[in-house]
């Protein structure tokens, strides 16, 4: 089979070289080809699809792209020693116009004061809806205020607020509730407040000492497309730069969110990579240069490399038409190991000058380490997460074309003009011909790395905290610490989503989420919670609302108050049609809440709590507690809760990674497997099958082994790496192994070359 590999390779090399106009002339236009394929994909961001998707993980990924409420920027103004609540505002509405006439195409939505129109439309809204936004609590306290001795004095209290010239909005209200009805059912609305931190006045979201304001702004992109969100940082930032110097004895402002922290982070990898690329590649290229004595060399080695690239991204558009970027940017690791295939070839041309006898050498073992690569990759596809099978269809396509692509286009392009003796001079070459295996103190120190490891490597833990993995500018880390401090810093934020197929059945599981949450915080269990479980009902619980207020007001209990403050107002000096607007607040017909005032209720004050994505319908609870209770509360409020999704960072990571890990112990004895069957089919000796393999493997545990002694742990991107640098191996051992069988074989010394 090798003479066959080998002669077939031959005799496409010597074909082409009787048509070099045709080679020439095909290269360009495969590649461009390739690359129009390669710019045709659309590339997904989504860091979720990391997570190999059981029906477990799938409901969670579902659940959190559908929820809101961690997509936007908050903006935090503080105002300066001496300033108060006026330069806050002023700050505020500056900003405000700013930024609208700057980014206005990149916000969905800001929020910076709550206009007059909003405030009255939720008064009317409530008053046309009120049995709605009342509970048990309320009626009990409107049953003690029916007594005559109450009303009496509700009438006196009225009467005095109506005759006051000072409260002429006060007199209305006194007139239209003098129960305090409308205002029972508008206090419902206070949990959805961020805490007692924060109140609204006059529109603005400020804290009771006028010392801090918040506003909100909602970019059009999401959280994880970085490119989009670029643009509006970076105005974000110019703009509060401005302005904290132009305001700078009055308020100063920065700003916290998810999506800045994306930004941030995507910056410094592409910074990174830049640079730990650039030092590579020149380090690279000087080094093949030096090596191989040809400026264009570095050129031939990376062409097939960057073929088998353009290859893996060509079939995936062919196949799905969209790519995980996570998955193609762990997959630029490849790198290293396409190059070896380049590296391999020149290295036995360099050391031959003949290609019937490099083709003969090199053939199978490439192809063969090619093909365990390959395999070793497509085992990412038992997974079951989109990034995984993405990198495994990518990596394996990349290096088997790159092996293919390298046994053909090199020999065409490259040719040894130098004697061999002349081409084996440098420090490369003497290293390479240094025999390690006779070296005792080398063979001691792997003896000693290898039984060392055997306990060092039982010390390498899993880091399930992705928030390890992420850089945060210190400005951003500053503005965040400053955020929290407001928002109680001490205190652990759980975010509780129900969840459901309509809104109705998501209504249905926050209301039970509610009550279970109410009586928690009675029990001082929790520190408080945020939350439209009050407010955002299910048809159901409207109409069990609507039978509640008929009882309540049957046996003639309306017509009696009626009568009994018509008797006070008269005795006080009032009309008989004092209180009318009242009285038709009582005696109007109520139903369920209306479409156009559900959709209004969502857009305008429920935007942030209230989500309806991909046909799934998501309900957000924030709820406050102490760090020792958090993972004791989200594990009793999973079990009992059904359709409910507690998203607590390191709680969510433990739960989805722990299965990553758990994954890829299984994906690496899939690879063992395969690595033994492979290299014995290749050499068809178990002698010679256990030998390849004892470098493989012994390599495997030093890694484990030093990784353990130097505290370095595995984290959710390295452990996909290790595939890589596995492969690595798999290569090294086989061309070793087949350079030790030239020798042994026909005495010659071609190890080096290996």
């Amino acid at each position: 089979m090798q003479t066959k590999l080998a002669e077939l390779f031959y005799s496409i090399f010597r074909w082409l070289q009787h048509r070099k106009a045709m080679f020439y002339l095909a290269l360009p236009l495969i590649f461009v080809l390739l690359a129009y394929w390669t710019s045709r994909i659309r590339f997904e961001e989504n860091i979720t699809k990391l997570i190999p998707a059981d029906e477990s993980a799938a409901e969670v990924n579902r659940v959190l792209e559908a929820v809101t409420f961690t997509d936007h920027l908050v903006i935090h103004i503080t105002a300066a020693p001496g300033s108060d609540e006026t330069g806050l505002r002023a700050y505020a509405d500056t900003f405000a116009q700013a930024i609208s006439r700057s980014a206005g195409p990149l916000i969905e939505a800001m929020q910076v004061r709550l206009n007059d129109e909003q405030l009255i439309e939720l008064v009317d809204l409530v008053s046309r809806n009120l049995p709605l936004f009342l509970d048990e609590t309320d009626y009990r306290h409107i049953d003690r205020l029916l007594v005559p001795d109450s009303l009496r004095a509700i009438v006196a209290v009225a009467y005095e607020t109506v005759t006051s010239p000072q409260h002429m909005l006060a007199s209305q209200l006194a007139r239209q509730d003098p129960l305090g009805l409308v205002a029972a059912a508008l206090r419902k609305f206070q949990r959805l407040q961020s805490g007692g931190q924060f109140i609204l006045r006059d529109g603005y979201l400020v804290t009771p000492d006028g010392q801090h304001l918040l506003a909100f702004i909602t970019p059009v992109a999401g959280t994880g497309e970085t490119a989009a969100n670029t643009p509006l940082v970076d105005t974000l930032d110019r703009i509060i730069q401005q302005l904290n110097i132009r305001f700078q004895d009055v308020a100063q402002a920065d700003y916290f969110g998810a999506a800045a922290v994306a930004v941030a982070n995507a910056r410094q990898i592409k910074r990174d990579i830049v640079i730990t690329l650039s030092i590579a590649m020149i380090a690279l290229i000087a080094l093949f240069i030096y090596f191989y004595r040809q400026v264009t060399v570095p050129l031939i080695i990376f062409f097939p490399a960057v073929f088998g690239s353009l290859l893996g991204m060509a079939v995936l558009y062919a196949l799905k038409g969209t790519v995980s970027a996570i998955s193609i940017g762990i997959g630029s690791v490849l790198l290293g190991l396409t190059l070896d295939y380049s590296l391999h070839i020149l290295s036995h041309y360099r050391g031959t000058g003949d290609v019937r006898q490099l083709l003969a050498s090199t053939t199978k073992p490439l192809l063969m380490c090619a093909v365990f690569t390959a395999v070793d990759f497509l085992s990412l596809l038992f997974l079951q997460s989109d990034v995984l099978s993405d990198l495994g269809i990518f990596a394996s396509i990349s290096v088997l074309g790159a092996a293919v692509f390298a046994l053909i286009f090199i020999p065409q392009v490259y040719s040894p003009t130098r004697k061999v003796t002349l081409r084996q001079s440098t420090f490369v070459d003497a290293i390479a011909r240094y025999d390690f295996s006779r070296n005792r103190w080398l063979n001691l120190l792997a003896l000693v790395l290898i039984v060392v490891s055997l306990f060092t490597s039982r010390w390498v833990s899993f880091n399930d905290d992705l928030a390890t993995l992420n850089y945060q500018p210190a400005a951003l880390k500053a503005a965040e610490q400053r955020l929290d401090t407001l928002t109680d810093y001490g205190a652990k934020s759980i975010y509780l989503v129900a969840y459901g197929e309509s809104y109705d059945e998501a209504a249905e599981r926050n209301t039970a989420l509610y009550r279970r949450l109410e009586s928690l915080e009675k029990q001082e269990q929790i520190h408080g919670f945020q939350s439209t479980g009050g407010v955002a009902l299910s048809n159901i619980r409207q109409q069990e609302k609507l039978e509640q207020w008929h009882r309540f007001w049957s046996d003639g209990k309306r017509e009696r108050l009626i009568q009994h403050l018509r008797i006070e107002g008269q005795a006080v000096g009032f009309r008989d049609n004092a209180f009318q607007p009242f009285f038709d607040l009582l005696e109007q017909p109520y139903a369920t809440l209306k479409p156009d005032d559900r959709t209004w209720l969502d857009e305008s004050l429920f935007r942030e709590l209230v989500g309806n994505r991909n046909g799934l319908v998501t309900m957000t609870t924030v709820v406050k507690t102490s760090h020792d209770r958090a993972i004791a509360l989200i594990d009793s409020l999973m079990a009992d809760q059904a359709g409910v999704l507690a998203i607590d960072r390191k709680h969510l990571q433990e739960r989805l990674l722990g299965r990553l890990e758990a994954d890829f112990n299984n994906l690496f004895l899939i690879s063992s497997v395969a690595v033994f069957v492979v290299i014995f089919l290749f050499f068809g000796s178990l002698e010679l099958t256990l030998i390849t393999n004892l470098p493989i493997f012994f390599g495997w545990m030093v890694t484990l082994g030093l990784m353990g002694i130097a505290g370095v742990q595995f984290n959710a991107f390295n452990i996909i790496i290790t595939t890589l640098i596995f492969g690595l191996g798999v290569d090294y051992s086989i061309f070793v192994t087949k350079g030790l069988i030239e020798e042994y074989t026909y005495g010659s010394w071609d190890l080096p070359a290996y």
